[in-house]
């Protein structure tokens, strides 16, 4: 089985946050996939709050095995690959830079599972008082394993799931 590639499917929750995301400008090399706040926020020296990312996601993993052809009648079969993709969790981690705004994420990393569709927000502790600006990018999507993020599409759609909307602890 081959190492698994990752691709992001990014559904804005609205046109203005579609700006943002529609020209995602990233590296191959990149560990993440950087996300922004699409409203303004003051924060106060010490006040803790959730930015809206603008944005519901979901991460899937892809993987190619090979198989053996069944309809081959021959000692020599080849083998035909085969395209698995699933949904996976993810991460949301802070960008490295996060401490120049003058907050840091509340809760270091976030896990997000595989069946959230509700939109992403990121948790915040203000260091000082600080303005945070439409547009600022302050946390990444990550890979479970660091694995490689090789395409992020804008989607129209999520696939329904399970867990569906219910973030921050409503799992009990």
């Amino acid at each position: 089985m081959s190492t698994p590639s990752y691709r992001l499917e990014l559904l804005p929750v609205d046109t203005a946050a579609a700006e943002y995301y529609k020209n995602i400008v990233r590296s191959p090399e990149d560990a993440g996939v950087d996300l922004c706040v699409v409203t303004d926020h003051v924060l106060e020296q010490g006040q803790q709050s959730i930015l809206k990312l603008g944005v519901r996601a979901r991460l899937v993993e892809i993987r190619e095995m090979f198989v053996e052809d069944p309809t081959v009648q021959s000692d020599a079969k080849t083998p035909i690959p085969v395209r698995m993709e699933d949904s996976v969790h993810y991460w949301l981690a802070p960008r490295s830079s996060i401490f120049k705004s003058g907050v840091i994420m509340a809760n270091s990393m976030g896990v997000i599972d595989k069946g959230y569709r509700g939109e992403l927000g990121g948790p915040v502790w203000a260091m000082r008082p600080t303005t945070i600006t439409a547009g600022t990018r302050l946390f990444q999507i990550v890979a479970p394993n660091m694995g490689s993020i090789q395409e992020v599409r804008i989607v129209d759609a999520l696939p329904e799931s399970i867990r569906g909307e219910g973030g921050f602890g409503s799992t009990g």
